[in-house]
């Protein structure tokens, strides 16, 4: 039924990674940015949520969001990098949140942001590899040990699955990527290097 109270006989534990403590790693990360541009898959649920939550906890912030799509059978790195190029000039990082197309095709968004010295940010740690420069994700040996806990409560009949609230890490992974950085000429604040969770060189 909700989050809060999913009743029946259902409850765990999900991956998302909440709109306002990424935003506030975007801020520390970069401390000078006021437009965040997004490229996702319009159409797709998951990837609207994530996005409209993005801009009402952007707007509290005083950030503007601007937004690029791909189509739902988006099946390439040059739709996504067409879609990133829209962007190009009108932000001061390009984002990839959790959504199908930039796990797949997420590289066309990153070569378009390296190429026009933008940062690049993405939800998903599988793209600093593939040359983002910084990611807060999901822990997810702080996920697994959430959904024991809760295993633990319903087989020692402490409560019933439903009445226990559908949860997220208690903490995330602050990852960054010098080398994409030093592409780019960003200089990472020393005080977010310090607290990074991984660095990439």
């Amino acid at each position: 039924k909700s989050f809060e109270r999913p009743g029946g006989n259902v409850t765990g534990t999900h991956c998302a990674v909440p709109a306002y403590p990424q935003l506030k790693a975007i801020m520390r990360v970069l401390p000078d940015v006021r437009v965040i541009g997004i490229v996702y898959t319009g159409g797709e649920p998951n990837a609207e949520i994530q996005v409209s939550d993005f801009k009402d906890e952007a707007k509290k912030l005083g950030l503007e969001v601007l937004t690029s799509t791909v189509t739902k059978d988006c099946k390439t790195i040059e739709e996504v990098a067409r879609a990133a190029e829209k962007l190009a000039g009108k932000v001061d990082v390009i984002a990839g949140l959790q959504d199908t197309s930039i796990a797949r095709y997420g590289k066309g968004m990153i070569n378009i942001a390296s190429a026009n010295n933008i940062p690049s940010y993405a939800t998903l740690g599988q793209l600093l590899p593939e040359g983002a420069l910084f990611s807060l994700a999901t822990d997810f040996m702080d996920l697994g040990t959430i959904s024991g806990e809760q295993a633990v409560k319903i087989l020692k009949g402490d409560a019933r699955a439903g009445d226990i609230p559908v949860t997220t890490c208690r903490t995330f992974s602050l990852i960054i990527n010098i080398s994409a950085a030093e592409k780019i000429g960003l200089k990472i604040p020393v005080q977010v290097l310090r607290t990074a969770s991984e660095i990439i060189r």
